[in-house]
């Protein structure tokens, strides 16, 4: 394409007229990534105070938890109201980024059942062990789910796919340079 072809097509992106949005996969790259390093930093530390096979579980408690909270925003659309998105995005990170730091204190605060004769104690313990090692990656999972489903215009009407394939690849590719811009 021609060089005012991309000028005319990055000053009608929503990007360019909403520098918010630009942060918002900022802010969206950074809660992943603190994501990924809470999930690798729960799977070493229960393999180092706890045997070591409790170390998978914590992948699996990372995914359940994401989408749990993913689940969370789609099924309860009165308390993630779409005309309060913006709102709702920056409470949400605000709660992640408190929980991130208290399951860290509260799961090493929690003593892990040793494995050797379990009671009906030690499952509600390791249960609950469980739930605040979770809890962060449900937090994580509602500001995931909001930042991709109700920020970006274009990405919210190209999921929804009601629209023929004329229209829908014209709005990939403004997808496509949107992120692309947003990275630069």
């Amino acid at each position: 394409s021609s060089r005012p072809d991309c000028a005319r097509r990055l000053a009608e992106s929503p990007f360019v007229r909403r520098p918010a949005v630009t942060f918002t996969y900022v802010g969206l790259g950074l809660t992943m990534l603190a994501t990924l390093l809470l999930e690798i930093v729960d799977s070493r530390l229960l393999s180092v105070v706890t045997w070591y096979h409790l170390s998978f579980v914590a992948i699996s408690v990372a995914m359940l938890g994401a989408s749990a909270g993913a689940v969370a925003v789609f099924v309860s659309p009165t308390r993630f109201p779409v005309a309060d998105s913006p709102r709702q995005l920056a409470l949400w990170t605000g709660r992640f980024a408190i929980v991130l730091p208290l399951s860290h204190l509260l799961s090493l605060a929690i003593p892990i059942p040793d494995g050797q004769a379990w009671t009906a104690m030690d499952l509600v313990v390791l249960a609950l062990a469980l739930g605040i090692v979770a809890a962060p990656f449900a937090l994580g999972g509602i500001v995931t789910t909001l930042a991709l489903t109700r920020t970006v215009p274009n990405a919210v009407r190209l999921g929804t796919a009601t629209d023929s394939l004329a229209v829908q690849s014209p709005l990939a590719r403004a997808i496509y340079s949107d992120h692309t811009f947003a990275l630069a």
